[in-house]
């Protein structure tokens, strides 16, 4: 005699809740990949001139510096938006 039917079970008799990949997350990924690929073509020394500051750096280091602040900036953001 068998019961009602149950959810589906896991490796551990648990509940299996599953991972699905939306197209936010794949379009986040696409955009790391293409951030990493970028910085990593872009080695040479660069010159960064901040009102009367002027630093020179690696260009990957610079690259990767506006990566997290955009970063933050969007996570900044986006938290903004979630307490509407």
């Amino acid at each position: 005699m068998s019961g009602p039917a149950s959810p589906t079970r896991g490796a551990a008799g648990g509940r299996s809740t599953g991972f699905r990949v939306g197209p936010r997350q794949i379009v986040a990924a696409v955009l790391v990949v293409l951030a990493i690929v970028f910085i990593a073509q872009n080695r040479d020394p660069a010159s960064i001139d901040l009102f009367t500051l002027n630093v020179t750096a690696p260009l990957w280091i610079v690259l990767a510096a506006m990566v997290l602040v955009g970063l933050v900036i969007g996570l900044v953001l986006g938290r903004r938006r979630a307490r509407r």
